[in-house]
This record gives C-alpha cells, sequence and structure tokens, in this order.
C-alpha cells in the first residue's frame, strides 16, 4: 500500500533565506509533491473525513469528554558513537525530555503564564503523557532505552537509515504499541546542512513511525543544553504535534522571504480554525503583538505556538482546535497506543495474567497500591454509537436509548491466556454501592430495579502482553423510572468481571470497593460528566446510598483526585442536597469539615477535603446530591477537572463517584 510520507523536518541551525538563526523545514516541499500521487491523495483525504467526522460528533462536549489521560510508552533508541562520546547521551537527560513533554503537552510549564491575554482561553491541555517504555515487544523488562554504537552522519534524504538496522540504525520497536525515538551523534538535511530533528505524520508508513533527534538538541539536561535557543525540549514537542498530524500554523504557503510579498501566502491551512491566519514563519523570540500581511490587526500572529519557528523560549502553547486535531489522529489513526502493553512491566515467569486497570497509574497488581480511585477505570467506557473501538472518550450513557459499552481485556503475562469469561453489570449510580447488591437484579426500591446484568462473553486467548476489546449493546433505563430520586435520574455505574478457573484471588466480600482494589479481575466505572449550569458554571448529579443491608453512618467528602487540576482553582463550589439527606445531617449535628451550611438544602463546599458527616442511612435509602459550580476567575487553559465524591461507612471507605467537569 502506498502510504503519505509527509517529512517533519524541524531546525537546520542557520535557515536558508534568512540571517536569524532559527528552524527549517523541509514538509511543505515534500508533501507538495507527495500529494501529486493519487494514491497518496486519497490516503490523506480519508485521514482528514475521519479527522472531521471526530469533530463533528466531539461537538458537544456536554456529553463527550475524555477524562482519563492518555499515556503512551516510548523506547528511546541512543545511536552513539562510542561509550564515552557525548552522542551516548544519559537516562537523566532522556527522562528529562520526557518529562518536558509532559509539561507542555498538559500545559502545566511555567513559562504558559506568558500567552497574552488575548488567547489565554485558547490554551488546552491534551491530557496526553508519555513514559518511558516498561516491556519489550518480546516480553521482556527494559528501562525503555536501547543503545548502540553507530557513529554516523544520519541524512533526511535517506529517511530510513536511522529507522533500519540494515542501514544502520535500529529498527522501530511496534509502532502499534511504542512510541519510537531515536537519539542520533549528527543529523543533516539533503544539503548537507544540520537539523535538530525530524518525525513522521500519521499516514507515513509503520517503519517510519516516530522522531529522530540530534542528540544536542534533546533534554533539557546534559548535551541537551549545549544550544540556549534549543534546550527547553521543544523540538520534540514541535515535531511530536507534527506526529499527531497537525501542521505548521502559517500553512506551508510561504517562500521563507519573510516579506509576505505573495498574496497566495494568506491561502494555506494550518487546518486548525483558532489560530490566526499567518503568512510566514517566525524565527528567535519575537514581541508581543507581531502582525504581518494576514493578520494586520492586534492581536496578530501567533507566534508562541509550538507549530511555528521561533526559539524554545518563545514557544509555550497548544490551542484548543489544536489538541482536537491531534485527538482526533490519535483515535482514528493511533487508537492502538492508548492500550499499549509498553506501559506496563510482565508479571513474574511467564503465565497469562488477564486483568482491566483501575487508573493510569494501576500496574495490575494484587492487590492495587498504585491507585486512590478504584472507580475510574479507563478500561471500560460507554459510546452513544458503535465507534468505540476507536474512540475510546467515555459518554454519559444515554438513558432510555442503546448504547454501547466497551470493556478492554489485557494478558500481562507473556503466555497466551486460557478460556474465560466477561461479565458486565449495570447499577444505578451510587457513592455507597455493595456487592453482589444492587448489580444482580436482586434489588428494587418503589417497583424500580436498581442494577442487573447487561451481558457475558467468552474471552478467547489473548496473546501474551496484548488486549482485546469487547463490545456490549445496552438499552440503559429509562430517567423517568428513576424519578422519586429527585434530580439524580440518569446517571448510571458498570462493573466488569472476568471469571476465570479457580475464582477471584481474594475471596469477595459485600465490600465492593475492597474487592476491585484486591482483585485485577474486576472494573469499576462511576464517572459522570457534567453540563453547563447557569453563570458559565457547570453540574454533576450524584447519590449516596446505603445498599449495605444494615444502618451504616455515612460521611459524604469531596476530594481532588490524585494527579489532576483542582476544580477549587478558579470555581466556588456548592452542592444541593435531597431534602431528606439535608434534615438527616442537620438532625445529626451539622457536623462538617471545611462546609458552609447555606440553608434551603445548599451548602458551599469551600475547598479540598471537605465533608459533611454523621448521617444515618437505613438499607436501601439513595439520595440525590446536586454538585455545581460557579466560575471565580478566567480559566487559563481548558482542560477537565475532576471532582471524587466519596462515602464512608464511619471511617471505612465504602465508594465513591467521579464528577468531570
Amino acid at each position: 500500500m502506498v502510504a503519505l510520507a509527509l517529512l517533519s523536518l524541524a531546525a537546520c541551525k542557520n535557515a536558508p533565506g534568512t540571517e536569524t538563526p532559527g528552524r527549517n523545514c523541509g514538509s511543505a516541499d515534500h508533501y507538495a509533491q507527495a500529494i501529486k500521487n493519487p494514491a497518496i491523495q486519497k490516503l490523506d483525504q480519508e485521514l482528514e473525513v475521519a479527522i472531521a467526522a471526530y469533530g463533528k460528533e466531539k461537538g458537544n462536549d456536554d456529553v463527550n469528554t475524555r477524562g482519563e489521560r492518555i499515556r503512551i510508552p516510548v523506547v528511546v533508541h541512543v545511536l552513539h558513537n562510542g561509550e564515552a562520546h557525548a552522542s551516548n547521551i544519559s537516562d537523566a537527560q532522556i527522562q528529562s525530555q520526557i518529562d518536558a513533554m509532559n509539561q507542555y503537552f498538559r500545559a502545566t510549564n511555567a513559562d504558559i503564564s506568558g500567552v497574552p491575554a488575548a488567547w489565554n482561553g485558547l490554551i488546552r491541555d491534551s491530557r496526553i503523557e508519555f513514559q518511558l517504555a516498561r516491556r519489550t515487544p518480546t516480553c521482556e523488562a527494559t528501562n525503555g532505552i536501547t543503545r548502540q554504537r553507530a557513529g554516523n552522519v544520519f541524512y533526511t534524504s535517506s529517511l530510513e537509515d536511522a529507522k533500519s538496522t540494515a542501514a544502520g540504525g535500529v529498527d522501530p520497536w511496534d509502532t502499534d504499541a511504542y512510541l519510537n525515538i531515536w537519539v542520533v551523534e549528527e543529523l543533516r538535511n539533503g544539503a548537507g546542512r544540520p537539523l535538530l530533528g525530524y518525525s513522521s505524520f500519521p499516514s507515513d508508513p509503520a517503519n517510519e513511525q516516530g522522531f529522530v533527534s540530534e542528540h544536542r538538541y534533546f533534554g533539557t539536561n546534559g548535551t541537551g543544553t549545549s544550544d540556549p535557543s534549543f534546550a527547553m525540549g521543544k523540538t520534540a514537542v514541535h515535531e511530536f504535534g507534527h506526529f499527531f498530524n497537525l501542521r505548521h500554523i502559517w500553512g506551508d504557503d510561504d517562500d521563507n522571504s519573510r516579506t509576505c510579498e505573495s498574496p497566495a501566502e494568506c491561502n494555506g491551512s494550518d487546518q486548525v480554525g483558532d489560530t490566526p491566519n499567518q503568512g510566514e514563519r517566525n524565527y528567535g523570540t519575537p514581541a508581543f503583538p507581531l502582525t504581518d500581511c494576514c493578520t494586520a490587526d492586534s492581536p496578530g500572529v501567533m507566534f508562541i505556538n509550538y507549530m511555528d519557528y521561533t526559539d524554545d523560549p518563545g514557544m509555550i502553547m497548544f490551542t484548543n482546535g489544536q489538541v482536537d486535531r491531534m485527538l482526533a489522529s490519535l483515535y482514528t489513526t493511533k487508537a492502538s497506543l492508548i492500550g499499549s502493553y509498553g506501559l506496563y512491566p510482565p508479571g513474574a515467569g511467564a503465565a497469562a495474567d488477564l486483568l482491566m486497570l483501575d487508573t493510569p497509574e494501576d500496574m495490575g497488581n494484587e492487590p492495587n497500591n498504585e491507585s486512590t480511585v478504584f472507580y475510574q477505570s479507563e478500561d471500560i467506557w460507554v459510546r452513544n454509537g458503535n465507534d468505540g473501538r476507536t474512540n475510546q472518550e467515555h459518554q454519559n450513557p444515554a438513558g432510555g436509548a442503546g448504547n454501547n459499552v466497551y470493556v478492554r481485556v489485557r494478558n500481562k503475562g507473556c503466555a497466551n491466556s486460557a478460556a474465560a469469561t466477561l461479565k458486565l453489570y449495570w447499577a444505578k449510580a451510587s457513592a455507597g454501592l455493595s456487592w453482589e447488591n444492587p448489580w444482580t437484579g436482586a434489588v428494587s426500591m418503589g417497583g424500580v430495579v436498581m442494577g442487573g446484568i447487561i451481558g457475558e462473553q467468552p474471552i478467547p486467548a489473548v496473546a501474551g502482553g496484548e488486549f482485546s476489546i469487547f463490545e456490549f449493546p445496552w438499552n440503559a433505563p429509562n430517567p423517568a423510572d428513576y424519578a422519586a430520586l429527585g434530580g439524580d435520574r440518569s446517571h448510571f455505574c458498570l462493573l466488569a468481571r472476568i471469571e476465570e478457573a479457580g475464582g477471584m484471588t481474594t475471596p469477595e466480600t459485600a465490600d465492593l470497593h475492597e474487592n476491585v482494589k484486591a482483585n485485577n479481575n474486576i472494573a469499576w466505572k462511576n464517572v459522570t460528566i457534567s453540563s453547563p449550569a447557569g453563570g458559565g458554571g457547570r453540574e454533576a448529579y450524584a447519590s449516596a446510598a446505603n445498599f449495605g443491608e444494615k444502618a451504616m453512618e455515612t460521611r459524604i467528602a469531596f476530594e481532588d483526585v490524585r494527579g489532576e487540576a483542582s476544580l477549587f482553582q478558579g470555581n466556588q463550589v456548592y452542592a444541593e442536597l435531597d431534602p431528606v439527606l439535608y434534615k438527616k445531617w442537620v438532625a445529626g449535628g451539622r457536623v462538617s469539615q471545611s462546609i458552609e451550611d447555606l440553608g434551603e438544602n445548599k451548602i458551599q463546599i469551600l475547598k479540598p477535603g471537605a465533608f459533611i458527616d454523621k448521617i444515618p442511612l437505613k438499607y436501601k435509602e439513595i439520595y440525590a446530591i446536586r454538585v455545581y459550580t460557579t466560575p471565580t476567575k478566567a480559566y487559563h487553559k481548558n482542560t477537565v477537572y475532576f471532582l471524587n465524591l466519596t462515602q464512608y461507612n464511619a471511617k471505612r471507605l465504602v465508594g465513591g463517584q467521579v464528577l468531570i467537569f
């Protein structure tokens, strides 16, 4: 099959046609030639159609918000000129590049405060993270780094060399499972000029996927600080923008004269709607505002964007639209990276080990001591359509309508797994769920069932280190049936169970939370996505409940999720309690922490860790809680915020519900 080979050749130190040191890129010329091939043109068009379809479906972010972080396993192949040579860069220099990419792709970099106010609202957290691999394609433990003496000068005119063992480089690890990086001693373009690096585009062949970097421009320490203009690790960020199908911000229609002489130079597009039209690339560190013949009015062109050609200190942001395009490319062409086995070290021995993960931190161990939340599994997601094998963004279930639930089953071991069974259950969402109640359908309230089984499927053998995705059609319950619960009628949670010969490793009890923590064959999804509320805020519903068959003294806490931005930064947070729940709390003495009682069933939640306490709940009592926000200042970035509503029986954690804002 002919594939589109788009080169992103960044950063000739002395760009032709300029006197200012800066980046240079050959992708526009290469693309102009490649697109003349009808087969290549067809592939490019198909990808753009897929991206446009994703963007159209993604338009309603009230029901379709990426909650989980996307973690991508990275392998770095160091092609050096001797053990003691500077090109044999240290592990610390490599890790510094990974750390830098995580900051820039998550918009947590300190210099993001330099974004002019006019563009503050466009800053976007992509929720893409990178991590050195822990497993090789042959199921061995690794630190995600390979080293080989090469001593070559690699030329972009021979693109395959660094990526080919036969040509003196190193063959890529499975590009469906790993993001490959090659760090070389010296890199030049076809004319012999030095380059910082270059990356593939999504339509490139599998054996070309990845990023090649000159060792002096990789990372933020060691030899990576040899040139202060490119010492912040942003060459890789620019190139991985191309890896996820971003074009240069000026649309590659300039002649590099930096004069913007032709009106045609304003016709090119980077295919992103929220980046200003730009006629020419920019170098160095321009001052704001900077205008050109395509955008002559302030705030001018977005020279601070990672996809321009400014020096590292001048690049500080991706826009909302750019992140949407990257995610669309990821979900349509690289979805296999999302569930890659590369992040998880192989278990002891070669035995198969089927599992589902609780959180991105989960390493598949039993018990799971890495996670703090056990009802946020990224291996379970709902789609209102049937596109969930590629688009793994979780949606709120469409109540009273058809949905599809997707479950990813992984094999942490090296050997193929034996036959097993996957069962999927639903329950009315609450923070007080038990096992087996109400999942098996045995509990009803007011004649309305509170849970049940969605279905079961056989799990054929899963190859060692691989995963399989299972699809379950589901007609979610009609929200009208739950009118007696007040506001929380349409939220449901899901429980997946892998049943193998011999049962669960740790015998189960009625404590669902402990069952999930102890057994990697059980995964739980209790996540609700908020919707717009008045005053520019958001609202989401949760419930406190008791399905444990005995009365409990309940504490309801409002907590941050570890490693995530706090909802309390930039928002006032409130809760409206079911009137009966509010009365129970008042009767118990209004015991609380960091809570202000506003009366009329409403409270203000003042900071993370706040709680209301001493609330008696009888068996099969369930009460709705509406959580809503009011912004207190303009957000500095578009991101996903989490609130973890947890329920305790005395001091024992019962469960919780993650609310996404």
